[in-house]
């Protein structure tokens, strides 16, 4: 069996599958995040304690021999300072922190808007690690100069693992300190933080062997020591491999708090409106996404308003027509209106509304405007000169059957959902799995992602929502 283990925002999961993909064991374990105002920061050592809660779950009933590799997801842009001896110098700055917006204006101006998505392949942005390292250095030059080495999650994690402090080009891409092009740091960017690259953790390919388990992680997770553990990748690109994705034309569509549209190609995408691009973990093909950063969110926003659970919300949608309902929301209730207009000060809204209008209607409105954004986003991607022939659909979303069906239809696709949900860690597994066989990356990644379930586009709907988006882009843009 293979070990995947997702490091993400609220907690770790572990996910043990065997060569076929069929999992055996799961755990989850969270962790606190420390929030006040811009600020927020995590403990480094909570993401080790908990992926050993998260495997000894994983593991529970089951011979620990059988084990035999291990790789990582992690989230992307959080930021630990450590010393010699691998401990943290302070909490790790989350992709969530927004205390950086002055220094990234700055690398910004530094490189020029152009030149900076051409070498990094994002926008500049104050919550990764680029801008946050300037804003360390200004605000806390004496920790600063004393970390020997800036490390990100999954960093962190195969330090304690293994005893090896290396990265990946697609977390050294979200961490905005390499150039993407070349898979190499950039020079210039280390030159303008002022720090040498040696106080980075070296660049592997995604999927290189690391090392063995050493002796003390081993005994904490109930693992063998010397159990094979690979390089990871950021957990969007973990994600993708996790749902099938290994070939161009695959569109996932990724939703949770923040949806995801990630797609593959066979170039690295420098694209307008800007898609965040990197290598992918599969030789010849390169992965960009676009974030919706009011998805999940605005349905969990009404569900709360409201005081209705998604259950009953789904419940009483499932018994109604879904084109008698007239109502538009504009899903834009945090950080504006995202990819592909990229406008801060957009607004969330509802149009339509009647006395008659109750919270079942509110609901479908809210599903339907985030499925409309999703249409507009992958538009702009197939405008951008990218194919997306196949839709593929992951997270919360799936769990709501109604939702589903607005989406194949404002999409005009049939939806593909596997079967197994937690696809950051069935990634991890499948770069596990291909380190220590000797397949490829594709090979796994088509053998051990399962086929789940197809939600077909129904015609009739379809009809109706090609009308309704037309009056939506009317209201929205």
């Amino acid at each position: 069996m293979f070990l995947g283990i997702d490091v993400g925002t609220t907690g770790v999961k572990a996910l043990l599958l065997d060569g076929d993909g069929q999992a055996h064991g799961y755990g989850y374990q969270v962790y606190p995040t420390f929030s006040d105002g811009l600020c927020s920061e995590q403990h480094a050592a909570d993401w080790y304690d908990s992926a050993v809660s998260a495997v000894r779950a994983a593991l529970q009933g089951l011979d620990p021999s059988a084990v035999e590799a291990l790789s990582f997801s992690s989230q992307g842009g959080t930021l630990t300072l450590l010393d010699e001896q691998g401990r943290e110098l302070r909490p790790a700055m989350t992709w969530m922190d927004g205390r950086a917006s002055e220094e990234a204006r700055e690398l910004e101006a530094f490189f020029g808007a152009k030149d900076f998505y051409e070498i990094f392949g994002s926008r500049c942005n104050n919550a990764l690690d680029a801008a946050k390292l300037l804003w360390l250095k200004r605000h806390e030059p004496e920790t600063f100069s004393r970390a020997a080495v800036y490390a990100g999650v999954m960093e962190y994690m195969l330090l304690r693992f293994t005893g090896r402090c290396v990265s990946d080009v697609t977390n050294g891409a979200m961490r905005q300190l390499v150039d993407t092009r070349h898979g190499v740091y950039d020079r210039r960017m280390l030159t303008c933080l002022g720090i040498t690259e040696n106080k980075l953790p070296p660049l592997l390919p995604t999927g290189a062997p690391v090392g063995g388990l050493n002796a003390a992680a081993a005994a904490d997770l109930g693992l063998a020591p010397g159990t094979p553990v690979f390089n990871g990748a950021h957990d969007q690109y973990c994600s993708a491999l996790g749902n099938g994705l290994c070939a161009g034309g695959d569109l996932l569509v990724a939703t949770g708090t923040t949806w995801v549209l990630f797609c593959v190609g066979d170039r690295l995408m420098r694209t307008e409106p800007k898609l965040v691009s990197a290598p992918y973990p599969i030789d010849g093909l390169y992965g960009a996404f676009a974030s919706l950063a009011n998805g999940g969110s605005s349905l969990r926003w009404l569900s709360q308003l409201t005081g209705q659970g998604y259950d009953t919300l789904n419940a009483c949608l499932a018994e109604r027509d879904l084109k008698r309902n007239d109502l538009f929301f504009r899903p834009y209730m945090a950080n504006g209106s995202g990819f592909p207009s990229a406008d801060p000060n957009a607004r969330g809204s509802f149009s339509g509304l009647t006395l008659s209008s109750d919270a079942a209607d509110l609901a479908a409105a809210v599903m339907e405007g985030v499925a409309f954004e999703t249409r507009r986003a992958a538009e702009a991607i197939r405008r951008a000169g990218v194919p997306t022939d196949r839709v593929i659909m992951c997270g919360g979303a799936t769990k709501s059957p109604i939702w589903l069906r607005i989406l194949a239809a404002v999409l005009e696709t049939d939806l593909f959902v596997p079967a197994i949900r937690d696809s950051a860690c069935v990634g991890a597994a499948i770069l596990a799995a291909a380190g220590t066989t000797g397949r490829s990356v594709r090979e796994r990644c088509l053998s051990m992602v399962s086929s789940g379930l197809t939600v077909p586009c129904e015609e009739e709907l379809a009809a109706h929502y090609r009308e309704k988006y037309r009056r939506y882009l009317a209201l929205s843009i």
